[in-house]
């Protein structure tokens, strides 16, 4: 074993290939690959947004959340020029697999 492999534990991290702002907390996504096919493509972040204090920003400045781009190679969205807030890719999977699981 080198010192530079990599193992891989657990799942694939989910990645996204695209996001762009929807309505209010909502964005849309389209998943790289294969990957999450069955997954709705328009989320409602509004259970992160509302919950945590780290996305206040967004809660109180629309034009903040447009600004919703991919980051770290499709493993996250971030919003802000330097990628001040960010969620990861598992959070957005996580929301999108309970919505499409219903009540």
């Amino acid at each position: 074993m080198s010192e530079t492999e990599i193992f891989q534990v657990g799942p694939p991290m989910p990645q996204i290939g695209s996001v762009e702002p929807d309505s209010d907390f909502s964005i849309r996504v389209t998943w790289a690959g294969n990957a999450n096919t069955a997954l709705p493509t328009t989320i409602d972040l509004a259970p992160i947004i509302l919950t945590y204090k780290f996305y206040k920003p967004l809660r109180d400045n629309p034009e903040l959340f447009r600004t919703v781009h991919i980051s770290n190679e499709g493993r996250a969205i971030a919003w802000g020029s330097n990628d001040e807030i960010d969620i990861p890719a598992t959070a957005i999977e996580h929301l999108a697999s309970e919505v499409d699981a219903g009540p």
